[in-house]
Order: structure tokens, then sequence, then C-alpha cells
């Protein structure tokens, strides 16, 4: 072989490099860190959806209980007014100990992410006078929810008398005895 083809063979070979350059590189790590945080965003919403679906499953689950008292007793538990603000929560109230002791509830109420000293569920028995209602009434409140700011969808709202009680939760019900 002649001097002249070692040469266009090493010319072949600097041609027919292996290996990526710099800049591929970097475009390949930019489209795997876009694909990641949107994989990211996408779980991030997915568990905050799923913890305001408990949120209102377990509120479902308080008002079935909070009926099948009231079946029993024909009247609402009373509030202790000892929670935070007067309200009954799950943690400092005793509305939720009522209704687990006499088996209306089995499951423990709690926040899927972890209750504060006032917990994020409120509960209150309104007697018929008050705000100008005309029975002795309920309101059960969560009061932050994640997905959402203000009254949240799945709320029915509750309103009575003087009071509506629907723009200081993101989710209210209430009922009358």
């Amino acid at each position: 072989m002649g001097g002249g083809s070692i040469k266009s063979m090493k010319r072949l070979k600097k041609n027919n490099r292996l290996g990526f350059t710099i800049i591929e590189m970097l475009i390949v790590i930019s489209i795997i860190a876009v694909i990641t945080a949107a994989v990211i965003v996408a779980g991030n919403r997915a568990r905050i959806a799923a913890r305001d679906a408990e949120r209102i499953n377990t509120m479902g689950q308080v008002v079935l209980a909070l009926e099948r008292y009231h079946e029993k007793y024909r009247g609402y538990p009373n509030s202790d007014n000892a929670g935070c603000g007067g309200w009954d929560t799950p943690g400092n109230g005793t509305f939720i100990d009522v209704l687990r002791t006499e088996g209306f509830l089995t499951n423990k109420v709690k926040d899927p992410k972890g209750d504060s000293d006032c917990g994020n569920y409120r509960y209150y028995k309104y007697a018929a006078s008050v705000y100008g209602c005309p029975a002795d009434y309920y309101v059960l409140e969560i009061m932050d929810m994640e997905k959402t700011t203000g009254k949240h969808k799945e709320s029915k709202g509750w309103a009575c008398g003087t009071r509506d009680w629907t723009s200081e939760a993101e989710w209210v019900t209430g009922h009358f005895q």
C-alpha cells in the first residue's frame, strides 16, 4: 500500500467518528430534563387530586355517620366548644369520638397531609336561634383543599338565616335536625 492510502484511511476514520459531540449530548440531556419535569409535575398534580378526593370521601363518611347517629338519637352530637375557635376538630373535639364509640364511624378521621392542632376538618352543632335558622343544625367543613382555592366544586355549600358558611371554607355542608 502506498502512503496516499494511509492518509485517506486516517481521513476516513476522522469522518466516521464514534461517539457524540458535546452539543448532541446537551440536547439529549435537555430533552430528558424536560420530560422528567413534565412527569414530576403530572405526578404532583395526581397526588394533590388524590388527597383532595380522600378528604371529600372522609367527609362523606362523617356525614353518613352523623345521619346514622341522628336516626338513633333524634339529634346530632353536640359541640363541646373546646376545639379551635369553638369548632370541634378530629384532634380537639368530641363529635368524632362519639361517632366512633357508637360504631357509626370506623375509620380514623385524619387529613392525608397530617393534622395540625386544629386539623383540616371542623364540625359545629348550632341551636335553631343562632343566625335565625328554623331548626337545630350542624355545619361540617374542610378548611383547606389543595387543588383549588375558594369553594370546591364538590362542596354543597351551606347557608342558614343570616350566615353563609360557603365562603368560609373550601368545602362545606350542613343539615337541619
